[in-house]
C-alpha cells in the first residue's frame, strides 16, 4: 500500500512539473520542452533529473542529438501536384514510408484513410524514405530529409554563418526545422489559401503546436484538430494542454477524455471521441501470446528480472509459448536485439512453464507503452513489466477501469473491469465526417 501511496505521489509530481514548466512561460513549441516519456529526449530527462534526482552522461548524449540533428538538417519536398486551379477544403499532416503507397494513392495507418477517396483533402506526410522517382496522387506532397552527406555540407555552413558572423549562441531546434518547412509549403501554395480544416494524428509534439498555432494565427476560420491515435499511456504528459494545442482533440475513449481534463489542463468541451480506426485492423491474436518490447528502455536488468519473477510464480504446464516481439522502428537497434536474447534465456531456463496445450489468455508488455490498454480492450489479460514502476505503471487514481494485481515491484497483472471505455469500437468516425465536409 506504502509503495502504491508512492507511485501515486510520483506521477502527480511529473505532471505538477509539466504544469509548472508552462505556467512559467517556457516555449511549447520548442523540442526541448517536450514531454514524451517513452522516448529519452531532452523533456524525459528533465524530469529524471527534477523529480528522481538522476543525472546522467550528457556529453554522449548532446553528441547524438548533434549527429542526428545533422542527418536531418534540410529536407525535400517531393509532390506532383498539377491541380492549379484547385482549391482543397481539408489538409491533413501526418507520417508515413513508402510501404504505405498503393498505386500512388496514401493510406494513412492513423486515420485508416485512402487518400483517393477524398479529393477536397491535401495530405502531407513526414517520411524518412526518399520517393524520388515515386508515383504519386496530385493530393498528396512528401517532406523527406535530404542526403546525409549533403546535410552534413548544409550544417557546416549553417554553423559558420550564425554562429561565427552573427554570434548565435543556439543551435536551431529541430522541430522548428520541420514547423517552418511546412508553414512554407502552405503559405507559398494557392491551392491551399482556403482550407477550413487542418488535421493532425497528434502527439502534442512542438512542431505540431507551432504549425497549428501559425495557419491560426493566419487564418481565424481555420479549425484545427488533433487525433490522438493512440490508446493512452500511464502518464500522457506528452498531452498536456498548452499554446498551440489544437481547436479540437479527438481521443478514442471516453476515459481518456476524462483524464485529460482532470489532470492534463484541456478544457473538456475541446475533447470528443471518436473512433479508434488505427486498431481497426488488429485482431486478438495479434496480441494473444507475445511479449512486446517497447520503443525505448533504459534498464534491462529490471525487465529480466520482471519476466523471471512472473515464470517463477506460475505453475507448471500453465502458459503458452510467447513470440518476444521488438517495436518496429528499432528493429535494428543492438541494445534491443541484446534485450531479446536476455529474456529468451529466461524463457529457456523455465521452459517447463510452458506448453502447447495452455489455456492462457495473455499478453505481455514492457515499460512505458499503451500496448497494454490495446490488449486490454481485446479481451486479454496482460502482464506489465515495468522496468521503472513510477513511470511505467497503470494506477487506479488515473485509470479507475483496470484491476491490478502485483506480482513484484516490477511486474503487474493487469484485467479489464470495463470495456469500451479506452477503444470505443461502436463510436461514430468524426475523422471521417470532417474530410467528407459533413460538420462544420
Amino acid at each position: 500500500m506504502i509503495m502504491k501511496k508512492n507511485l501515486v505521489l510520483k506521477q502527480k509530481q511529473i505532471i505538477s512539473f509539466v504544469k509548472n514548466h508552462f505556467v512559467k512561460g517556457n516555449s511549447p513549441f520548442l523540442k526541448i520542452n517536450y514531454f514524451a516519456l517513452y522516448e529519452d529526449g531532452v523533456g524525459m530527462r528533465k524530469i529524471k533529473k527534477e523529480i528522481f534526482n538522476l543525472k546522467k552522461k550528457e556529453k554522449k548524449y548532446f553528441l547524438s542529438k548533434v549527429i542526428n540533428l545533422i542527418e536531418n538538417f534540410k529536407y525535400k519536398v517531393f509532390f506532383a501536384n498539377n491541380n492549379k486551379k484547385k482549391y482543397y477544403k481539408n489538409l491533413v499532416i501526418t507520417w508515413g514510408n513508402k510501404s504505405n503507397l498503393i498505386n500512388g494513392s496514401f493510406v494513412d495507418k492513423y486515420v485508416d484513410l485512402d487518400t483517393k477517396r477524398f479529393k477536397d483533402t491535401f495530405w502531407i506526410i513526414l517520411s524518412r524514405n526518399q520517393f524520388i522517382k515515386t508515383k504519386v496522387n496530385n493530393n498528396i506532397a512528401v517532406i523527406y530529409p535530404q542526403n546525409k552527406i549533403l546535410n552534413c555540407f548544409y550544417f557546416f555552413f549553417y554553423l559558420i554563418k550564425n554562429l561565427i558572423f552573427e554570434g548565435n549562441k543556439k543551435l536551431i531546434d529541430q522541430d522548428h526545422i520541420i514547423a517552418d518547412i511546412i508553414n512554407k509549403l502552405i503559405s507559398k501554395n494557392k491551392n491551399f489559401s482556403k482550407i477550413k480544416n487542418l488535421l493532425m494524428p497528434y502527439e502534442g509534439q512542438a512542431f505540431q503546436k507551432k504549425i497549428f498555432y501559425k495557419q491560426k494565427s493566419i487564418n481565424k476560420n481555420l479549425n484545427t484538430f488533433g487525433y490522438d491515435h493512440s490508446a493512452p499511456h500511464s502518464i500522457a504528459t506528452q498531452m498536456y494542454y498548452t499554446k498551440g494545442s489544437p481547436d479540437k482533440l479527438f481521443v478514442t475513449g471516453l476515459n481518456t477524455k476524462n483524464s485529460y481534463a482532470k489532470f492534463y489542463n484541456w478544457p473538456k468541451n475541446k475533447i470528443l471521441t471518436t473512433y479508434p480506426s488505427r486498431y481497426k485492423r488488429f485482431k486478438k491474436k495479434d496480441f494473444l501470446n507475445i511479449l512486446f518490447l517497447p520503443y525505448d528502455f533504459i534498464i534491462s536488468k529490471n525487465i529480466v528480472r520482471g519476466l523471471s519473477s512472473f515464470l517463477n510464480s506460475v505453475p507448471v504446464n500453465s502458459l503458452n509459448k510467447f513470440l518476444i516481439k521488438i517495436h518496429p522502428v528499432k528493429t535494428s537497434d543492438p541494445k534491443h536485439i541484446l534485450l531479446k536474447v536476455e529474456l529468451e534465456s529466461v524463457v529457456k531456463k523455465y521452459k517447463k512453464k510452458f506448453t502447447n496445450q495452455a489455456k492462457s489468455n495473455l499478453a505481455i508488455v514492457v515499460g512505458f507503452t499503451s500496448t497494454a490498454i490495446v490488449a486490454l480492450e481485446y479481451d486479454l489479460q496482460v502482464l506489465h513489466i515495468c522496468p521503472d514502476p513510477s513511470l511505467d505503471r497503470y494506477l487506479n487514481y488515473f485509470w479507475s477501469d483496470i484491476d491490478i494485481k502485483r506480482i513484484d515491484n516490477y511486474c503487474f497483472l493487469y484485467k479489464l473491469k470495463k470495456k469500451s471505455r479506452y477503444l470505443n469500437f461502436k463510436s461514430e468516425d468524426k475523422i471521417k465526417k470532417i474530410l467528407k465536409n459533413e460538420t462544420n
